[in-house]
């Protein structure tokens, strides 16, 4: 009673201190990214103004496509801003800052810059549709469907990654979403239209029995060090940088992604998902670049308001500094020898790296500097860029636009971040790519740019990546339920329900908010697919340790039993891919020696490594397991 006394006098306070702040302050009057994504609409798209492509602030213009007339004018601006571009990057025009603007120009996106390529390949794709249509290759109908999602990318690079900006009392809206479980009904009426050109850009058929995540999805050997090539300088919490080995580019990221990333993605890309190619790394050489560490916090900054009449009343930035020397584990000199990193941080560094928003040149020793030759990094995952199988990248894309959430490819996707524990299904983690077929065609495809999040606990306040002691043993529940009723679904009177209630998504979408039992049956089918070795087999390539493996499986095979249950398959179904589980097991490498797989005889077997950790009654225990 006490603390709910205590909480009531907060809010009351705080509602208090907002009314007050609404009557005296002034509005602040600046530009800042639009926070409001709303839901695109089929027959309609967005492309800039051409007459503006040269002035301060960049206009949007509104092209019905339903109109020969806007579809016309359409073509011929995209050509327009195509010659634009080309001035652009010859220097006939000169580059000026600029800014991308609504078409009231009172929300302002964010800084426009011409020369980007994903914008000329944006244009040029819409342009190659026109051409398609009249070769007779595709109808006017996808044709225009696909301009609307190709402008829709494009206008979305302009807004915030994720909502940044809530009014007071509509926070708590927000905030029970947030900890809200998406939920599974047999009652419920969601559409699937059979648009074939449109479930083929999401989801692409596989045969997951012939699937080797051994050897399928590593890269070619790095041999020797690799080189700084830039900063990270986009969203995100993690830190990261790219770098070159040899003839292929990555971007190397650290954090609590170093398993999840290269897991989700082997398995995202075994179902027919596409997303970008992960490989963990216990440790890789980097030659020493001073910017490795004066550009390792360049990262984009996300801003977090809480306003109460338009005054601001609350504000929170991500801007926070993360010291790069957390995730190196030593420095090799020049004469060959070795410096930790925090011998070497104190040497380096001549500043305590406390209350600073980054390392400045004139922070660092040139003396000890010049005797480093290269930087030894703690595990970390190598993401591969131009990935013939990603594609190019024209800009985002969110389950909510179009009819996107009529289809069960988009809805069931929440069955699979449930088991996986990706809870970071958001816009800025969506990519729209053109990916060239085997005729060297183009094709738009809804990718995930990022499907890193998972193996850890996917749901409440705390979430975590690769914590295989944090990821729960369930991911479904039934509960009883009665007359529910939103926007989308008619009142209805339910018995029982299913609750997705080990996910929490960060970004809330109705497409995942209820979801069908023919959804999660038809995902369900896919997951089930994967043997116990496929599953062994996948945790092992991703770089976790025997006991990691041993308890990352169970949990994930428990998982999937439960769902059996709780999403009614038949028998016939259950005895197919049920696997008994023992949640109680017990495994110690020193005794039980490490876990290897190999798919035949005359394969080499791989292990996974024992870094001290052991599993007791169903718990990962070790000295320094996370």
């Amino acid at each position: 009673m006490k603390q709910y006394m205590k909480t009531t006098m907060s809010v009351c306070l705080l509602a208090i201190f907002a009314l007050i702040a609404a009557c005296t302050a002034k509005p602040v009057v600046g530009r800042e990214p639009s926070s409001t994504y709303g839901r695109a609409k089929l027959g309609e798209a967005y492309f800039f103004d051409v007459s503006s492509l040269n002035q301060a602030e960049v206009r949007l213009r509104k092209y019905d496509l339903k109109k020969n007339e806007d579809l016309t004018n359409l073509e011929r601006d995209l050509q327009q801003f195509l010659v634009e571009f080309k001035n652009r990057k010859d220097g006939k025009t000169p580059d000026i800052e600029q800014q991308v603007v609504a078409l009231d120009v009172k929300a302002p996106f964010s800084k426009f810059k011409l020369t980007e390529g994903n914008l000329k390949d944006a244009a040029q794709y819409m342009l190659e549709l026109y051409n398609r249509v009249r070769r007779g290759e595709i109808s006017k109908d996808e044709a225009t469907y696909q301009v609307a999602q190709v402008t829709r990318a494009i206008n979305l690079m302009y807004m915030e990654p994720v909502k940044g900006k809530y009014e007071f009392f509509a926070f708590p809206v927000h905030l029970a979403r947030f900890l809200s479980a998406p939920s599974v009904s047999e009652n419920y009426k969601g559409q699937d239209p059979d648009l074939k050109f449109l479930r083929e850009e999401l989801v692409q058929e596989k045969d997951v029995s012939k699937v080797d995540f051994l050897n399928d999805y590593r890269f070619k050997e790095i041999k020797g060090s690799c080189q700084y090539d830039k900063a990270k300088r986009g969203f995100g919490v993690h830190a990261g940088f790219h770098i070159k080995c040899g003839d292929y580019g990555y971007k190397m990221k650290f954090g609590n992604e170093e398993y999840s990333g290269p897991f989700n993605s082997r398995v995202y890309r075994a179902l027919g998902y596409i997303t970008p190619h992960i490989n963990y790394y216990e440790s890789l050489s980097v030659d020493y670049d001073r910017r490795l560490l004066t550009e390792f916090n360049e990262r984009q900054v996300m801003n977090f308001k809480v306003t109460f009449v338009a005054i601001p009343v609350y504000k929170r930035t991500s801007k926070e500094f993360i010291n790069p020397f957390d995730f190196i584990n030593s420095f090799k000199m020049k004469d060959g020898s070795l410096v930790d990193a925090r011998t070497a941080q104190s040497l380096l560094v001549n500043k305590p790296l406390v209350d600073v928003e980054n390392i400045t040149d004139g922070m660092i020793d040139a003396n000890f500097e010049s005797q480093i030759a290269q930087v030894i990094f703690k595990p970390s995952t190598l993401t591969l860029k131009d990935d013939p199988v990603v594609g190019e990248e024209l800009g985002p894309w969110i389950p909510d636009d179009f009819n996107y959430r009529d289809f069960k490819e988009v809805r069931g996707l929440m069955v699979l971040a449930a088991w996986t524990g990706n809870f970071d299904i958001r816009k800025d983690n969506l990519r729209l790519m053109a990916i060239p077929d085997s005729k060297g065609k183009k094709q738009l495809r809804l990718t995930f740019g990022d499907a890193g999040s998972g193996l850890g606990d996917a749901a409440g306040t705390k979430r975590s990546g690769s914590t295989i002691e944090g990821m729960e043993w369930e991911v479904s529940s039934v509960y009883e339920d009665m007359n529910q009723n939103d926007d989308r679904w008619p009142q209805e009177k339910e018995q029982q329900r299913i609750s997705l209630s080990g996910i929490g998504n960060l970004e809330y979408a109705k497409a995942f908010s209820r979801i069908k039992i023919t959804d999660a049956q038809w995902m369900l089918r896919k997951l089930c697919q994967f043997t116990p070795d496929q599953i062994k087999s996948a945790l092992i390539s991703s770089g976790l340790s025997s006991a990691e493996t041993v308890l990352a499986q169970a949990k994930l095979l428990e998982r999937r039993n439960k769902m059996i249950e709780h999403f009614k398959m038949d028998e016939d179904f259950k005895m197919s891919c049920y696997v008994p589980v023992n949640r109680k097991l017990n495994y110690d490498p020193l005794k039980d020696k490490l876990v290897t797989i190999s798919y035949d005889k005359n394969s080499k077997a791989t292990f996974a490594p024992d870094r001290g950790h052991r599993v007791v009654d169903g718990h990962l225990i070790g000295a320094s397991f996370k």
